[in-house]
Formats: C-alpha cells, structure tokens, sequence
C-alpha cells in the first residue's frame, strides 16, 4: 500500500511540473510550437529525476549513518569511512561477489567438461572391454589378448603411459604375461608377492586398487637398499606413478594389472574406479577362460586318472590309422584289464580302487612314448597304441610295464594293495585295418587270457 501511494504521490509531482513548464513556456513565447512543448517537457523530466537521485542520496546517507552508528556502539573501532567510501566499498564488495559467482559458474562448467570427458573415457573402456571379451572367445593367441588387455588400461586412464599384467603362480610368485612401455626382458623378472605394492601397502589384504604417486619414494621407504638399488636398475627412471589392481577370481588373487605414469601425482580416486571396473571385467574373462579350458580338459581327459578318455581317444586314433595305412605302417593295440580291482573295492571301498587306477595309470603313462597313445576305455580298462611297433616288441614292453607293477605296491590308509592287470594285443594290418576289427581282435584274446587265469 506504502509503494502505491509513492507511486502516485511521484506520478502528480511529474505532472505538475510539467503543467508549470508548459505555462510557463506559453507564458514567454505566446504561441509555443511542438519544439518549445518538447523540450519543456524534457527539462521538467530532468529536474524531476534530480529531485528523485538527492532524495536516494539523502535515504543512503541515513542508511549507512545508522550502520555507522551501529559499528561505533558494537565496537570501540569507528567505521572510519566517508559516505563516498562507504559507498564505493560496497559496490567493490558487489564486484567481488559477482567475480566470485563467474568463477564458480565456470568451475561448474568445467566439472561438466571433465565429466562428460569421463563418460566418453568410460564408454571407449567398454567398447573395448567388449571386444576382448570376443577376442578371449575366438583367439588362440594368449599373448596377443593379454597385450590387448595392457594397451586398453593405459588407453583408458588419464595420464598412464606404461602397464603391465601379471599372473600369480601357486609360489606366490609374479609372473608378468604382458608389459607395454617396458624392455620384453622384464617378463623374465619373477616378483615376490610380498614385495608388490599391493601387499605392502594394503600389509596382506590384498582386494582394492591402490595409487602409488611417488613410486621411488614408496621404494625407498619399504624396501632394503640392494632392493631399492635394484630396483631402479631393472625400472626406466621416468616412471613416477602408478596404480596396481588386483584381478581377483572366486574369491582369490589370480594376478594384477598396473599402470604406470611419467609424472608424479599423476593419479586420482576416479582413476581408480576406472581400474577396478577393468580389473573385475578382466577376472571375469579369464574365469571364463579357465572355465573353457576345464571343459576343453573334461571333453578329453579323464578326470580320475589325467590320461586321455574313450570318445577323445578314438577321434585321435582315427586321424593317426589313416595316416599307417597311407604309409604301410605297422602299430599295435593294447588293451588293459586291471585285475582284481572289484575285490579291492569290496574289501577297502571305492576310494582303494581309484588309488589303484590313477597309480597304474601313472606307471603306464611314464612307460611309453610321446608319440604312443594311452587313454582310459571306462570302469577298470585301459587302451594303449604303439606306433611303428610289431606283435613281439609291444608283448615285451607291456611285461616289462608288468614286472614294475609288481615291484610298487599301493599304499592305501596304511594298507599294502597288490596291483596287477591282464593284457590282450592286436597288431594293424595283420589283425584288421579298421579301429573295430582292432578292438574285437583284442577284446577275443583278453578274454581268453582271463580265463587261462581263472580270473
């Protein structure tokens, strides 16, 4: 209501000072024109804003007066300014605020430079987090994906020039698979465990990444002076930085990953989120990895003894009798009952019986050669091939094979178990030329020999 009646109280003050003008204007020259009205209105206006700025003036005076007043009576310190000064050093306190707003408006729009940065850095990780994981798939090439895996660290953390990746041995050993911005010769460096910088800064817990921003330091702090010494021979003097991840595979440390940088202080807490992120989706490929190889191991090898298994065994016999029957060359078949393996379970449990079979296995396996094959038919049978041997040389390995088994017992829980096994051979080409005609051969005289022995 207040602002209202100033507004109209200032409103008739403007048009009466116009009336008096424009009188006054008529009064001098008569008839005034169109210019004469104008500019009466015009020097009206003017004095109206006059009036208006001394009464602001005035209104300022008495505010910073009575602020002045305040400050004496709070303080035995006088304010000490002039109204002028007063005035001047608020307006440079509103400069300051304003300069201050600017920059923290820039800063903002930094942060969301930076930010959007980061997300770009993110999405070329899982580009090629993607492609990996294709590759680790479809490649044969171990090092080519490990490789692979090293340059897309580095790509994917400001500031990283240099990386490496390093599996743990069951020694605790460090091995490295790949380094990039490093002598190859490195690889050939075994690193203790304890003396990574993930054991000794996380002392043993080793399941986060960690930054090492002053990596001689670091060094010189935790390790003896031949360590340190060799250290910075076997390291480029360049490198400054680095941040070591863990790669952690069903709940152990499989190895790490690092990246490493020129620069001192080169890396900060979002790094290391970018290399957890990596680290947990490279356990995850070489879990896969494992997994793979467990199933390729499953699909050829028997799991009880390690020697080949019966579908395994017959896909390689078939490559390698076209290739004797191609070239006229003679081999034979042995096929391997052990016996008495039903009384040893009956009488000592099934666990007796498989110690059995995974020690006549072992016997059997150190026996032949390379290029022969052995493999486990099923139950208590096992099948051998000698190549580029005939009838009477594969009967006098096999009783030498006999005679050795006979001489190393079984040793079960303290018990002495006999171990032995009954044998049949069929010689390609004279018995068939084809893995059934083999086999029947073979399977005729084993049971003609188990009855011999009444067994």
């Amino acid at each position: 209501m207040k602002q209202q009646y100033r507004f109209w109280l200032n409103s008739l003050l403007l048009a009466v000072l116009i009336f008096l003008f424009l009188a006054v204007a008529e009064w001098l020259i008569g008839n005034p024109n169109f210019i004469s009205r104008a500019i009466s209105i015009l020097v009206a206006v003017l004095i109206y804003r006059f009036i208006m700025f001394y009464r602001l003036k005035d209104r300022l005076r008495k505010l910073f007066s009575s602020i002045s007043d305040h400050n004496k009576q709070s303080s035995d310190h006088p304010l000490g300014f002039s109204f002028d000064e007063l005035f001047i050093h608020n307006l440079d306190a509103m400069e300051q605020h304003l300069l201050s707003l600017f920059e923290k408006t820039h800063d903002l729009k930094s942060d969301q430079v930076e930010m959007i940065s980061e997300l770009e850095r993110l999405a070329e990780v899982r580009d090629a987090m993607f492609k990996i994981s294709t590759s680790i798939l479809m490649s044969d090439d171990e090092d080519e994906l490990y490789d692979s895996i090293v340059e897309n660290a580095i790509k994917a953390v400001k500031n990283a020039s240099h990386g490496s990746l390093a599996k743990l041995s069951d020694q605790n050993i460090m091995r490295f698979l790949s380094v990039h911005g490093y002598n190859e010769a490195i690889k050939n460096i075994p690193i203790d465990l304890k003396k990574t910088f993930l054991w000794i800064e996380e002392k043993g817990q080793i399941d986060r990444s960690v930054i090492i921003n002053d990596i001689l330091a670091f060094n010189k702090a935790n390790f003896t002076d031949e360590e340190y010494n060799r250290f910075v021979h076997d390291h480029p003097s360049d490198i400054q930085s680095a941040i070591s991840s863990p790669i952690i595979v069903d709940g152990r440390i499989y190895g790490m990953i690092n990246v490493d940088s020129g620069i001192k202080n080169a890396f900060k807490e979002r790094d290391i989120a970018i290399m957890e992120y990596f680290s947990k989706q490279v356990a995850i490929l070489f879990k896969n990895k494992e997994l793979m190889k467990k199933t390729n191991y499953l699909s050829r090898f028997d799991t009880l003894t390690g020697v080949y298994n019966r579908n395994y065994f017959e896909e390689v016999f078939s490559n390698h009798i076209k290739k004797a029957l191609r070239y006229n060359e003679e081999f034979c078949i042995i096929k391997i009952d052990v016996a008495g393996l039903s009384s040893i379970n009956d009488s000592f449990g099934q666990s007796a019986g498989d110690q059995v079979l995974k020690h006549i296995a072992q016997l059997l396996r150190a026996q032949i050669r390379d290029s022969d094959l052995l493999a486990r038919l099923g139950g208590d049978q096992f099948i051998m091939v000698f190549f580029g041997s005939d009838f009477e040389g594969a009967r006098s390995k096999v009783i030498h094979m006999k005679e050795l088994l006979s001489l190393d017992t079984v040793v079960y829980k303290e018990e002495k178990l006999v171990a032995d096994f009954h044998f049949s051979i069929a010689h390609c080409p004279l018995d068939g030329k084809t893995y059934d005609d083999l086999i029947r051969r073979a399977d005729e005289r084993l049971r003609l020999a188990k009855k011999e022995r009444n067994d």
